[in-house]
C-alpha cells in the first residue's frame, strides 16, 4: 500500500485527511503522528494484528506493553463549569451530565447538567455545546457495486456506515429506493438513509452496475471503492488503482486502463468512475469507483 503523508495545521480544514487516517486505523493499518517530543506510531488498540504490527515495526520486545489512549467525552462537556454552596463549599466534582439533546443544527446540542449537595438538594443548568470536530457518518463499500447478470443483488452486504468516532452504525442504514434489474445489463441506482442517535440524517444515492463479463477477464484492484471529496478539489481516480492483472497474474500497466467519468466535481452529489482494461485475448475487465462530492 502506498504511504500517504498529510500536513495538518487546521483540523477543520483537514477533515478529509483525518477521515483517511481514521479509516486506515479502523482497517487495522498504522498511522505515524507527531507528539510534543517524538513521532508516535499508532494503531487500533483493540485489534491484535495492529498491535503485533506496531511491535514488529518498532522492534519492541513483546514484554514491553503498549499504551492505549482512551477519550472521555464527558470530561470535555464539563469543562468550564463550577458549582458551590455556602455549606458544602466546592461541588464542581459533583456535576454530572444529565441529558444531551439531538442536534439543533450540525454539531450543536443542548446539554443539561445537574449537581447535588450533601443534603440532596439539586440545581440544574443548561448550555449550548458545539462539537467543532463533528462530521456526519460516512459510508464505505466493502466491494464495488458491480454484479453479473442474474447474480443475487445484496447491496446491504457491501455497505458499512461509520460515525465520526469510528463506531460501526450500519444497523441504522436502510435502503429507501432501488430500480436495479438483475436480469438486464445496465446502470441503475439506489438510495439509502440513516438517522443517528443525535438526529443527524445521512442520505446517499449511488449507482449500481449490472454487467455481463468473462470470469477470466483481467482485474483492476482498487484501494477503496467509495471515496469522498469536496467541491472543486483536485481528484485523480488513478490514485486508487493498486493493481491491474490478467487471469494468469501478469501485471498490466496502469496506462492501459481507460477511465470514464460520471462525476461532477463542481457541485455536491454522487457518481462513479468506470474503469476498463482489455487483455491480450480481448477480454475486458471492469472496476467502478463510487464518489460522493460534498460542499
Amino acid at each position: 500500500m502506498k504511504t500517504q503523508v498529510f500536513t495538518i495545521q487546521d483540523p477543520q480544514a483537514s477533515a478529509e485527511q483525518l477521515h483517511t487516517a481514521g479509516r486506515i486505523l479502523r482497517q487495522g493499518g498504522l498511522v505515524v503522528f507527531p507528539t510534543e517530543t517524538v513521532y508516535g506510531l499508532g494503531g487500533d488498540g483493540t485489534n491484535p494484528q495492529a498491535a503485533a504490527d506496531i511491535y514488529a515495526a518498532k522492534g519492541r520486545p513483546s514484554d514491553n506493553p503498549l499504551i492505549i489512549h482512551v477519550a472521555d467525552p464527558e470530561d470535555a462537556l464539563l469543562r468550564g463549569l463550577t458549582a458551590a454552596d455556602n455549606r458544602d463549599g466546592d461541588l464542581t466534582d459533583k456535576i454530572i451530565v444529565e441529558r444531551i439533546s439531538s442536534f439543533s443544527e450540525h454539531g450543536v446540542v443542548s446539554v443539561d447538567y445537574v449537581v447535588f449537595d450533601q443534603a440532596g438538594n439539586l440545581n440544574r443548568y443548561t448550555r449550548t455545546v458545539t462539537y467543532e470536530d463533528y462530521a456526519s457518518p460516512r459510508l464505505y463499500l466493502k466491494s464495488p457495486l458491480l454484479y453479473q447478470v442474474g447474480e443475487d443483488i445484496a447491496i446491504m452486504d457491501k455497505l458499512k456506515l461509520v460515525d465520526c468516532q469510528g463506531n460501526d452504525i450500519t444497523h441504522r442504514l436502510k435502503i429507501q429506493t432501488s430500480n436495479v434489474n438483475d436480469s438486464q445489463v445496465g446502470q441503475y441506482e439506489f438510495t439509502a438513509s440513516a438517522v443517528t442517535d443525535m438526529g443527524d440524517e445521512v442520505f446517499v444515492r449511488l449507482p449500481v452496475n449490472i454487467m455481463s463479463y468473462d470470469a477470466n477477464a483481467p482485474t483492476i484492484e482498487l484501494s477503496e471503492y467509495l471515496v469522498y471529496t469536496k467541491v472543486g478539489e483536485p481528484f485523480s481516480p488513478t490514485d486508487y488503482i493498486i493493481g491491474v492483472k490478467d487471469m494468469n497474474g501478469f501485471v498490466i500497466h496502469i496506462s492501459e486502463v481507460f477511465i470514464f467519468s460520471q462525476v461532477n466535481l463542481d457541485q455536491p452529489g454522487s457518481g462513479q468512475y468506470r474503469m476498463e482494461v482489455i487483455d491480450g485475448n480481448g477480454r475486458k475487465g471492469y472496476a467502478f469507483l463510487s464518489v460522493i462530492v460534498t460542499e
